[in-house]
């Protein structure tokens, strides 16, 4: 990225947040100015860890202040992500920005290709959406060993629970089994994993998964609260804070530091691959894609099909995981049995969608699968008839590819 590209992308990333209202150009080229003159490094990466700007003292930190030198760094080979040996070994730092939604702590890096051999660094996401991370730095020195222990919101979760399809939870021991998983531990578990943007009091837990109200509700959500934690930490010490079911505020919440969960993981690969198709890059959009869909193993809470609350959640993953496999479909258009796979996919999950089952049925006989596509079309046929007494609105015979 030239420093032309990256002045201009910087006042377009600025613009909108102005703290005094000054009119047109004017107002422009003084946040341009600013954030080229900022006193340390501002640099800001897609969510694929892709470098998008990176402003003057940015550059001069990274020994990079050529003119019109073109940055095509990432985060990763700038800061050693997931490079063995490296204090960021086990992750990227632009996920790990991303996942915990939240400025992290600043970091000492050692960096050879800097002029001072060491960076300090700090991330965090631009927005609630994720469309980017923003990162700031400041040159550190090799001989600072204040950085020498491993922060502890590098180790990566210490819980991981998978909630699309069946509830599973796995510790760094392995995984999390027993009765415990059907009852109200369990159930309180599914509860936090569904509603884990918030902070829960403790009366909307009771009333939400058991209907209890009135005074004893709050004791009855502190007691499985304590047995919950007592499942995912065995070796808790007795009165020992939590690392994964925390209060805050009068409720309870998950640690989103320590606990990982698949459902956050499908959402970052949906976003990044929108990011990538904006960007019009088909091979990044497809990686990203396939990886939300095999991520998206089921319907969220398959196991609770009936609580309420994971009602509106689950129809929510359900039609983001719906529109990924159709974006698959069309970016595999020219491709006819990737299409028709991620298709028949969708159809599973839309089992009464007219367009779904029609462009599925056109992709069997685009490959030449005729009794495939009329047994699919009088199956669709029969199931549209008996749900909804209606037919489907496109007949078989349109659907022949022209000779």
């Amino acid at each position: 990225m030239t420093v032309e590209r990256t002045q201009h992308s910087a006042a377009g990333y600025e613009r909108s947040s102005a703290p005094h209202r000054r009119s047109g150009s004017m107002a422009s080229g003084l946040i341009a100015e600013v954030y080229e003159q900022f006193p340390y490094g501002i640099m800001v990466m897609d969510p694929a860890g892709r470098l998008i700007t990176a402003n003057r003292r940015a550059r001069q930190i990274l020994g990079r202040g050529g003119p019109g030198e073109d940055l095509t760094d990432t985060c990763c080979s700038l800061f050693g992500c997931r490079r063995p040996g490296g204090p960021l070994a086990r992750c990227c730092i632009t996920e790990v920005a991303l996942q915990t939604a939240k400025r992290l702590p600043e970091l000492r890096l050692d960096v050879a290709a800097a002029p001072s051999g060491a960076l300090w660094v700090t991330a965090a996401p631009l927005d609630e959406a994720g469309s980017a991370v923003v990162f700031q730095m400041r040159p550190g020195s090799p001989q600072d060993r204040r950085t020498r222990t491993r922060p502890h919101w590098l180790d990566g979760p210490q819980l991981r629970i998978y909630a699309l399809g069946s509830l599973r939870v796995e510790s760094r021991e392995g995984p999390l089994t027993g009765d415990w998983l059907e009852q109200r531990p369990g159930q309180l578990l599914r509860f936090l994993v569904a509603e884990r943007q918030r902070v829960v009091p403790t009366e909307v837990i009771a009333a939400a998964v058991w209907g209890q109200t009135g005074r004893s509700a709050p004791n009855t959500v502190r007691h499985f609260v304590h047995a919950l934690r007592e499942r995912l930490e065995p070796d808790r010490t007795k009165h020992g804070e939590s690392s994964f079911v925390v209060s805050r505020r009068g409720g309870y919440t998950l640690n989103a530091e320590r606990v990982c969960i698949d459902v956050d993981e499908f959402e970052l690969e949906v976003r990044r691959g929108r990011v990538a198709i904006a960007g019009m890059e088909r091979a990044q959009a497809i990686e990203r894609f396939e990886r939300a869909v095999e991520l998206y193993r089921d319907d969220f809470l398959a196991d609770e099909p009936y609580a309420e609350w994971a009602f509106a959640e689950r129809e929510r993953l359900r039609a983001i995981a719906g529109d990924t496999l159709r974006s698959l479909s069309v970016l595999y258009e020219h491709e006819p049995s990737r299409s028709a796979a991620y298709l028949e996919r969708l159809g599973g999950m839309e089992p009464f969608d007219n367009d779904v089952h029609r462009d599925l049925i056109a992709a069997l006989l685009r490959l030449g699968r005729r009794s495939r596509a009329a047994r699919h079309y009088h199956a669709f046929r029969r199931r549209l008839m008996g749900a909804f007494g209606d037919a489907p609105d496109f007949e078989l015979a349109e659907l022949m590819p022209n000779p």
